[in-house]
């Protein structure tokens, strides 16, 4: 049968009387000169490599390190049309072997792969063992296995990893996708099915690189460690949500709002909206909210109130690549929406003024609150200052106006 991988000693015992006369067995005796060492190849990765690109082959089994204390050396052999390469490759550790596959064009996009176990003793003790691997290697073309139409998100944070996903045309099978973007390196990607999409993490900047914002290529190795440039970019910011232009709005009637902030990316991202969540006791049964949002310069985006057409609070969040949301200084800001049909006015007081001084303006009415009030006249010409004594109760402070 089949041992296990490892190292074997060659053990004998013998039979022999004992003082009574009765035959017993020893104990197992071991011939330390005489060792043998049973491992495994199980296979290797990345199955390929771009022409001109040199990759390391990572080579996977059991009992490497193993041999290798018994004076075994190990080469990983190519079969070239023209002539097999040799390339020596190092133990890692009893499971993982390393070389670097040949960058040249072998003229043929697969070659046979084996791998040379040698013993280093001189003479040596046993013949070379060739392990043909059971995969070929492939060598391809890096600029034709690829084409690139469009990268969504468009952007991100500098220290977040979104999945990036990649549309366009490209050859599968050739290992395990990653992506650069500036200096930093992805760790995971695959290709999808029918190969028109890829799909790979943006790496994250260091806190080091918070204030390296800017548009970066986006670099794409199919194989894990060839890369060529995608012909696309990526948007790297560092933002921040500050406050927001209004404190309260209609349940029943969607308010364009502004988000403040710093370092907001512009021209804004493709697919930026902002999520308002209900907050409180009395939204426990209302559902999130969604609003595309529209980002007008660095410090400054448009997005509607969601008219939740029940009156309560809602926390908001944005996410200007669709994906990430941007922090807050603080805590996220929040915003209430009333019912406009409740609130009431019954009077106001005085009535008339002159024209050349400011005058201030008595208005009783009902469920009067304050989210930020402020008094404007009916053309929308003039707005004053506004004051909330209580909910029945208001002061409007009208400037002095040139026209009546």
């Amino acid at each position: 049968p089949s041992p296990a991988t490892g190292s074997y000693s060659l053990c004998y015992k013998y039979n022999f009387r004992s003082s009574g006369g009765l035959y017993e067995a020893s104990d197992f005796i071991a011939f330390d000169a005489s060792r043998v060492v049973a491992f495994s190849v199980d296979g290797f990765s990345p199955p390929s490599t771009a022409i001109g690109c040199s990759t390391t082959i990572s080579i996977q089994g059991a009992a490497f390190a193993t041999l290798q204390a018994e004076g075994v050396t190990f080469q990983c052999e190519f079969g070239f049309p023209q002539g097999a390469p040799k390339i020596a490759a190092t133990v890692v550790d009893d499971m993982t072997i390393t070389c670097t596959a040949p960058s040249r064009n072998p003229g043929v996009p697969h070659v046979p792969l084996t791998l040379n176990v040698i013993d280093s003793y001189d003479p040596p003790r046993f013949d070379s063992v060739a392990v043909p691997l059971t995969t070929e290697f492939q060598y391809y073309d890096g600029d034709a296995a690829a084409s690139y139409a469009d990268v969504s998100p468009g952007g991100g944070l500098y220290n977040t990893r979104p999945m990036m996903s990649i549309t366009g045309a490209f050859t599968s099978g050739l290992g395990s996708p990653r992506c650069r973007v500036a200096d930093y390196t992805g760790t995971t990607g695959s290709v999808g099915d029918g190969g028109t999409f890829l799909t790979c993490d943006k790496p994250r900047f260091p806190d080091s690189m918070r204030s390296a914002t800017g548009s970066y290529s986006i670099e794409v190795a199919l194989n894990g460690q060839c890369f060529f440039s995608s012909g696309l970019n990526y948007v790297v910011y560092n933002a921040m949500v500050e406050s927001v232009s209004l404190l309260g709005a209609p349940a029943e009637t969607p308010v364009a709002m502004t988000v403040y902030g710093e370092g907001f990316p512009y021209p804004g991202l493709s697919g930026a909206f902002c999520r308002f969540r209900a907050i409180g006791t009395e939204n426990a049964d209302r559902l999130d909210q969604t609003r595309s949002a529209t980002t007008t310069s660095t410090t400054e985006l448009e997005v509607d109130t969601p008219a939740g057409q029940v009156p309560g609070q809602w926390e908001i969040r944005c996410m200007l690549n669709g994906v990430d949301a941007v922090p807050s200084l603080f805590d996220a800001p929040s915003f209430g929406e009333y019912d406009l049909s409740l609130v009431q006015l019954f009077s106001v007081q005085p009535t008339a003024g002159p024209v050349s001084s400011a005058i201030t303006l008595t208005i009783q009415g009902s469920n009067f609150a304050d989210y930020g009030v402020t008094c404007r006249e009916a053309a929308g010409q003039v707005e004053a200052t506004a004051e909330l004594l209580d909910s029945d109760n208001m002061l409007c402070h009208l400037p002095a106006a040139a026209t009546s």
